[in-house]
């Protein structure tokens, strides 16, 4: 539309606002890009209370597809009648028991593969990324998952590394990882 389509009226274009337009040939965006992210290593408490959080997480789940399971089981053992299902509690207690450890490796290690952050650390803004700061492949999380075994094997002092200068816990050093926790630069208000 032109200028001499409606004359006495002025065109304005439309304002299609953060919304990438195209011009002559280039993308141009309308709005500034954000900063990039300062990559920062993640503090020993920071990581304490991700694994925590994500601990309690996975806790739940357990223990919900544990009933579910049990349930399912009593349901199709002993028919609709709920006064026979006595028994749904202690099979969803031995199943969560059985099943918690590998529940626990598939949890970590299919939120590390992806995106290299568990719910815990997603909100704490942490991520786990390659000791040079590249993104994880699925192998690499996969190896970091297996890692934690050791870590735990040594009654804990594989986590504990973590609070060293290195910020890197066993399990980070034997699958060339590390956590880091990513916050947004701050902009320069004043003048440069």
């Amino acid at each position: 539309m032109t200028q001499d389509a409606f004359p006495g009226i002025p065109y304005r274009p439309p304002d299609y606002g953060a919304v990438r337009t195209f011009r002559a040939g280039q993308l141009a965006a309308r709005d500034p890009e954000p900063a990039p992210a300062a990559v920062v290593p993640a503090s020993f408490r920071r990581r304490a209370v991700a694994f925590v959080l994500d601990l309690m997480i996975a806790d739940l789940l357990a223990g919900l597809l544990g009933t579910l399971a049990a349930a399912a089981g009593s349901l199709a053992e002993h028919g609709p009648d709920p006064s026979l299902w006595a028994g749904a509690r202690q099979e969803a207690v031995l199943f969560a028991g059985q099943a918690y450890p590998l529940f626990l490796f598939c949890y970590f290690a299919f939120f590390t593969a992806y995106g290299g952050r568990t719910p815990g650390k997603m909100v704490l803004g942490l991520q786990v990324v390659t000791a040079s700061g590249a993104p994880l492949s699925a192998g690499r999380a996969l190896g970091r998952t297996a890692c934690y075994l050791l870590s735990v094997l040594t009654w804990g002092l594989g986590f504990l590394l973590a609070a060293g200068p290195a910020k890197r816990a066993l399990h980070d050093r034997l699958a060339g990882t590390r956590v880091v926790r990513r916050t947004p630069e701050r902009r320069r208000t004043g003048p440069a």
